[in-house]
């Protein structure tokens, strides 16, 4: 066996994400990472279809379930501890935990339909 010095490399930092900065309507920034975990994706997109249905059949419980997924997203921030009394605080406005979800949401949507992406959602 001869010692070689070509290496093959699999260059995954390609996938690397800039982190995301929400701030609340009161100033707070949050900073959660740019890379979801599978977990947290797969959660977001069945909580936001769970958000649909909820809005047809029961508009508080959707608005109160859009104010959940919108403290789960801040509580990546793991540098924080929010908890619902923060989105009452911080994004007490109807608009503003939707906004944050939507937001979110494009972001998810737009980095599994990246053409380096091999998610189902790519094709």
């Amino acid at each position: 066996m001869s010692n070689s010095t070509n290496t093959n490399i699999i260059d995954l930092s390609v996938f690397k994400k800039e982190n995301l900065t929400i701030e609340s309507m009161t100033g707070e920034k949050y900073i959660i990472p740019g890379n979801f975990s599978t977990e947290f994706y797969i959660y977001l997109m069945g909580a936001y279809e769970r958000y649909q249905k909820l809005k047809k059949e029961d508009y508080k419980a959707s608005m109160d379930f859009m104010r959940e997924i919108a403290l789960e997203i801040i509580k990546l921030d793991t540098t924080k501890s929010p908890t619902m009394a923060t989105i009452d605080e911080q994004f007490n406005d109807f608009r503003a935990p939707m906004a944050l979800v939507k937001g979110v949401m494009d972001y998810a949507v737009n980095e599994a339909n990246d053409p380096l992406s091999e998610s189902p959602n790519s094709k």
